[in-house]
């Protein structure tokens, strides 16, 4: 197992230097199997070729950062996503960070990685995810079987909660210890993903969000911030970075590769992106550094607005059970 540095500035210089770009052939376009069940997926390459993980993963070693999007409990995508890596690790001394498990339980995953705990402890003192078994465990046992690091990428989900709540109250509240679990800068500043976030909240064009939105912002910038530095911050020289997350994090520009462009804009990121059209949504040349996954849709969740309405009342009911304390100073 490579040991891990804190010395942040040293670790962009010899990570953004790693990369040079070497000649490998490029992805040789096949017939597609089909999607037949939602585990089966198609891989698309930067020119709309079609190919094999094995291929993808010859192109992907290449990068600084792989960014690999995800819809959450799709079986075809978290297939890919296991495969992917396989590949990856036998041509590449790729790590793999997560957001599915949170900086304060780095060393809990480390030590299930190293072989120090059984899975039934690892699962409970980590918080992992309901659908761990399911759609995670593959990808870790991968990473465990070839002593590969495992980054708990992403900020505690309570903290995240408060700061939506409370917005920068909330932060200058925090010990030293607690802030550490959380990006040293989450930049709220204005700019286009910004503006994306705020109709997605249902704003209209140009109008000026309340505090509560700015909050809501501010506790998605975290997500995004965090997960970029821990990555930085347990990057080595020539080792790319495999990182799964939920694909708005991925796929929407300026959220994930902002977050990382902005601490050290020489990295060489790349994207696989999920997608359920009959061809890539967006044309190669505009998307230089993004593959594509087709997959199946999932079912729908809601056939009316009434189910929709029922499942929201009951699941927020459900957490209201385990309420989120905030401590905020006055």
């Amino acid at each position: 197992m490579m040991l891990r540095t804190a010395i942040i500035p040293i670790i962009l210089v010899t990570l953004s230097g790693c990369v040079t770009a070497p000649n490998y052939a490029p992805i040789e376009s096949k017939t597609p199997d089909p999607l037949n069940t939602l585990y089966d997926y198609q891989v698309y390459g930067q020119n709309g070729e079609i190919g094999t993980t094995t291929q993808l993963a010859q192109q992907l070693a290449h990068y600084d950062i792989i960014l690999v999007g995800e819809y959450h409990s799709h079986p075809g995508i978290h297939r890919l996503q296991t495969d992917l890596f396989y590949q990856m690790v036998q041509v590449a001394p790729v790590q793999l960070s997560m957001e599915q498990f949170s900086r304060d339980k780095q060393a809990i995953v480390s030590n299930y990685i190293k072989g120090e705990i059984g899975e039934a402890l690892f699962l409970e003192q980590a918080n992992a995810w309901p659908n761990y078994k399911s759609d995670y465990r593959g990808i870790v046992e991968i990473a465990k079987a070839y002593n590969r690091d495992v980054i708990a990428a992403n900020a505690p989900r309570n903290m995240v909660k408060c700061i939506g709540r409370h917005g920068d109250r909330y932060i200058e509240s925090l010990s030293l210890s607690d802030r550490a679990l959380l990006a040293s800068e989450i930049n709220t500043q204005s700019r286009p993903y910004k503006t994306q976030f705020m109709q997605l909240m249902g704003l209209a064009s140009g109008e000026n969000p309340s505090p509560r939105y700015e909050q809501l912002y501010q506790a998605q910038i975290t997500w995004d911030a965090t997960m970029a530095e821990s990555m930085l911050q347990a990057s080595y020289v020539d080792t790319p970075i495999y990182h799964i997350a939920g694909n708005y994090h991925v796929d929407q520009a300026g959220a994930l590769d902002h977050a990382l462009l902005a601490r050290d804009s020489r990295l060489k990121i790349a994207k696989v992106v999920p997608f359920f059209s009959e061809k890539p949504p967006i044309p190669a040349s505009s998307r230089l550094d993004s593959y594509f996954v087709r997959v199946q849709p999932l079912p729908l969740e809601h056939l009316n607005e009434d189910e929709r309405k029922l499942a929201y009342k009951r699941g927020h009911s459900a957490g209201a059970k385990e309420p989120v304390i905030c401590f905020v100073k006055e």
